[in-house]
């Protein structure tokens, strides 16, 4: 399953996130976090990332988080996110998928979710 965000996550917008990486860890054993279209993070939303990193990797399940630009790396290495977990430039070749995927907004389009944060 994987879960695109895009924009800025932060206190407006971690809610939507929190919802769809507990959908998509109800239905896939693995789940990348495909960030490369997100402008901004805040602490708020680097701590859901890690705990939800935890839940899934405790429940024996992975998250791989892929991070994109450069600005984006920054802040989550500031916020310590990459001592964390393990962050990646490009997705995996092949995402587990879950069955029936779909996305959270706008139709069934198959194993894939859409988060679109704030855009101040």
């Amino acid at each position: 399953m994987q879960i695109v965000v895009s924009g800025e996550l932060d206190v407006a917008t971690v809610s939507q996130l929190d919802g769809a990486l507990r959908l998509a860890w109800a239905s896939a054993d693995a789940i990348v976090l495909d960030m490369r279209k997100l402008t901004f993070i805040d602490f708020i939303g680097a701590n859901l990332i890690i705990a939800a990193a935890s839940r899934i990797e405790r429940s024996g399940g992975h998250l791989t988080i892929v991070s994109g630009s450069a600005e984006l790396a920054w802040l989550l290495e500031l916020y310590g996110v990459d001592r964390l977990l393990e962050l990646s430039d490009t997705p995996p070749r092949r995402a587990a998928t879950a069955a029936g995927g779909g996305r959270v907004t706008a139709g069934n389009r198959g194993p894939q979710t859409t988060v679109a944060a704030s855009t101040r």
